[in-house]
């Protein structure tokens, strides 16, 4: 049996994917950018200019990489510090077309293929925020591998030290690093 689905289903799939995407989108925000403001603060010595500085970069870099599909975040990152990022589950973004700039070689994506990429693409956003701070982090202080590395390790463990939970990661970067990061509207 064939199942055929309406384009209206289609807009409904596609904007439940948005607005999921979204989500995580804003909750990955938290987690990546906190944890990295406690983790620069107390054992970097960087102060509030320094890290509101690099989280405007890291914002440029996703509106840059966000614009254009000749190239990703991801990418760069591997190309400029040979990172090569990887989601939760263990896969290289480089096995995703969609994440390895490869998108514009091709035909335009088909609705269905839209929708399954939004959806898919929830799992790679904590890699594309954390990118993106790397990738700030590499041209503005020249952090390379080993330093970026040690970085995502302690952040890791600042993530895990609140549970994972974005809300209590926001409280303690205000508190621990007299960052209010619920109050960067420009950043958020």
């Amino acid at each position: 049996m064939t199942i055929v689905k309406t384009t209206k289903e289609y807009e409904k799939m596609i904007k439940k994917a948005e607005n999921d995407l979204n989500t995580e989108c804003s909750r990955q925000l938290d987690l990546v950018n906190c944890s990295a403001v406690i983790v620069l603060y107390e054992k970097y010595g960087w102060r509030t200019d320094r890290i509101s500085k690099l989280l405007f970069v890291s914002q440029d870099k996703w509106k840059e990489c966000a614009e254009s599909n000749s190239y990703s975040m991801l990418s760069l990152l591997d190309e400029y510090t040979g990172i090569e990022m990887v989601n939760d589950e263990g896969k290289s973004y480089k096995e995703v077309i969609y994440l390895n700039a490869e998108i514009d070689r091709g035909k335009p994506l088909n609705t269905p293929q839209w929708l399954r990429m939004r959806q898919n693409q929830k799992k790679w956003i904590k890699a594309q925020i954390t990118a993106c701070l790397f990738i700030a982090l590499n041209e503005k202080e020249g952090w390379g591998f080993e330093r970026l590395s040690r970085l995502a390790a302690e952040m890791e463990d600042i993530k895990a030290e609140y549970r994972y939970k974005n809300t209590e990661l926001c409280k303690a970067c205000k508190e621990r690093a007299k960052y209010d990061w619920l109050g960067l509207d420009e950043v958020r």
